[in-house]
């Protein structure tokens, strides 16, 4: 066989093409001629994916663009990672992300943004196309991943790689070490997670008020400047969230197009009776908002903020513990008296602590939490059918706490400052909880009575206003149910309470002859139990009271006497309760009063002298 040799006939370069040609001589005149074209890498762009959506709008954060750089910067940080930190969607992570993009984009030799919605490794798979020109398509995805890596470290420092919306824990966990792997990278992530120990965090506070107040203006110009003080009032009222402020001043804006049929003196109403979501959930608003795309979006003001808070991730626990903070005041929430609310609540100390950490809830000196109102509408919205169940236990605690005492309404703790708390909150859960039931009634109840107790009348009658409209369904719902007839018995006999103290006599007597109809009917039905006589006893002294009052002293001797007959039978049955005791006691005294009035002075002597035995043996 001749001896086999080798040569090329040279090559052409031109273009993205390496042309090849290789001339094999193999003997006995046979010649093999193999051409091949080897694709050359195009140099790799500045931009490897689609900038992302730059606020036209951009007030009071020019020098935190200088904060971010000086921390992506800095030799402490030597894997440049820095995470922009918020707990609430909508106060601007990402306008703030999309500026720095923006404003630095020279400083970088590569620059991508990803918008991470399943995972870090998921949304990094995205680079394969930019950054993998012959990418074979038979490589798995891990194949494809360590490719991008190692693609990624190659090229010329600095780069910036941004990540949008990383706001669970488990996948920043999960994705930090492949993001670590590249020295080459100023890594910037906007999330909702408020503590990651690996990296540097950035907060980012709410606009002040009044860089807040220009951006409103370039929305709604029609803004009139005499109700600034107006609008500084509704920006605290939904947190300082830029984006439900730029939502307010679009729907002014389409509301007032013509003419002023919609102030913010009525807006602020609403927000206050209705919340956030109701109060613009009128009309389909265009604005910029995170997503996979650059897209504006139109959609009402309700799809898009609920958009912003994802609820899905949660735990059962969390999801519960964050129904109860949505009831109660968007105010500094103690770790003490959440556990002296909810003592049946299992690890409400690790649910705590990871809501916050998800952004869900601020925590505050430590042990206080504290969530924003625009996330307390949003809970309420997303969890409408389950705000009953899970704040049950809150409302049972609220109810165990403002308990009192029969008769006299102090509260059972005598301690009025823990209570008038306790009484904030229960303010708070009854407006809150749509749904009606026993629980909501009494708690209702409650308060009424602690309104009552400490002078405040107008609030009292509300309370028990509410007490009887809740009462009267659940009555009206289950008619042979005991319990609610008597629990719509109790509420009558407040509002003739309320009223008599408000001096509305006619009223109060309407009041205490339903609380009778009821007491009596009760009674007639279960004549040996002593919570139904001890209730018709009641009545008949309200009446007798209520009559006297009004001048009327014949039919008040009537009441009186039937409350002494019933009174006298509890005493004897149990000589030992001392309610029964002091009953009986107020029962001859008021017949003394009575028949003093009357110019009966004999009888009234013997039922004072009655009344002085019993209440010595009471003082004794």
């Amino acid at each position: 066989m001749a001896q086999q040799t080798h040569s090329g006939s040279g090559d052409n370069i031109g273009g993205d093409q390496i042309n090849i040609d290789h001339q094999i001589n193999q003997g006995d005149g046979s010649t093999y001629i193999e051409q091949q074209f080897i694709n050359q890498p195009k140099p790799t762009q500045h931009y490897l994916t689609a900038p992302p959506f730059i606020p036209s709008v951009f007030e009071g954060r020019e020098e935190e663009l200088s904060a971010i750089r000086q921390k992506l910067f800095a030799n402490h940080n030597p894997q440049h990672l820095l995470l922009l930190v918020n707990g609430e969607g909508g106060i601007g992570k990402t306008s703030l992300a999309a500026k720095y993009w923006q404003h630095y984009q020279t400083d970088y030799k590569h620059m991508a943004w990803l918008y991470v919605q399943a995972g870090i490794a998921e949304a990094l798979l995205t680079l394969a196309y930019p950054l993998l020109p012959s990418l074979d398509e038979r490589w798995d995805s891990q194949q494809r991943l360590d490719l991008i890596l190692q693609t990624l470290t190659n090229l010329d420092k600095p780069c910036l790689l941004v990540l949008d919306n990383v706001n669970d824990p488990k996948v920043l966990q999960q994705g930090f070490l492949l993001l670590t792997r590249n020295v080459n990278l100023h890594i910037l992530l906007t999330t909702r997670i408020t503590h990651f120990e690996q990296a540097e965090t950035y907060k980012i506070q709410p606009l002040p008020e009044d860089p807040a107040i220009a951006v409103f203006k370039t929305h709604y110009r029609s803004h009139r400047p005499q109700e600034d003080d107006l609008l500084r009032t509704i920006f605290r009222h939904v947190g300082g969230n830029t984006l439900v402020m730029e939502l307010i001043a679009k729907t002014l804006a389409q509301r007032n197009a013509l003419e002023l049929s919609y102030s913010l003196t009525d807006l602020l109403a609403d927000l206050h009776t209705q919340g956030v979501l109701s109060t613009l959930n009128r009309h389909a608003v265009t604005t910029a908002y995170p997503g996979t795309d650059n897209a504006l979006r139109q959609d009402t003001p309700e799809a898009i903020i609920t958009a912003m808070f994802d609820l899905a991730g949660l735990g059962e626990a969390e999801s519960a513990l964050l129904s109860v903070f949505s009831v109660l005041p968007a105010e500094n929430i103690g770790y003490s008296a959440l556990k002296t609310l909810l003592p049946a609540s299992a690890d409400l100390d690790l649910s705590l602590v990871a809501l916050a950490q998800k952004g869900w809830l601020d925590r505050e000196a430590g042990t206080d939490f504290k969530i924003s109102p625009v996330i307390q509408d949003v809970v309420r919205s997303k969890h409408h059918s389950r705000l009953g169940d899970d704040c049950r236990n809150l409302i049972d605690g609220l109810i165990e706490h403002l308990e009192y005492e029969p008769g006299t309404g102090h509260v059972i703790s005598n301690d009025y400052q823990q209570a008038a708390l306790w009484a904030r909150y229960a303010e708070s859960v009854a407006k809150a909880i749509p749904t009606a039931g026993r629980s909501l009634a009494v708690l209702n109840e409650r308060l009424g009575n602690f309104y009552l107790t400490t002078g405040n009348l107008g609030q009292a009658l509300e309370y028990f206003e509410e007490y009887n409209r809740l009462s009267q369904a659940l009555h009206a719902d289950y008619p042979d149910d005991l319990d609610f007839k008597n629990g719509l018995a109790i509420s009558y006999e407040k509002l003739g309470a309320t009223h008599t103290a408000l001096g509305n006599l006619a009223q109060a007597l309407g009041y205490f002859e339903e609380y009778y109809r009821l007491s009596q009917a009760l009674y007639s039905a279960y004549p040996s139990d002593v919570s139904f006589k001890n209730g018709l006893a009641i009545s008949y002294s309200k009446l007798g009271a209520t009559h006297t009052a009004l001048g009327n002293l014949a039919e008040a001797l009537e009441y009186f006497e039937e409350d002494m007959k019933l009174s006298q039978a509890l005493y004897a049955a149990y000589p030992s309760n001392v309610s029964f005791k002091r009953g009986l006691a107020i029962s001859y005294s008021q017949l003394g009063d009575t028949h003093t009035a009357l110019g009966n002075l004999a009888q009234a002597l013997g039922y004072f002298e009655e009344d002085m035995k019993l209440s010595q043996a009471l003082y004794a």
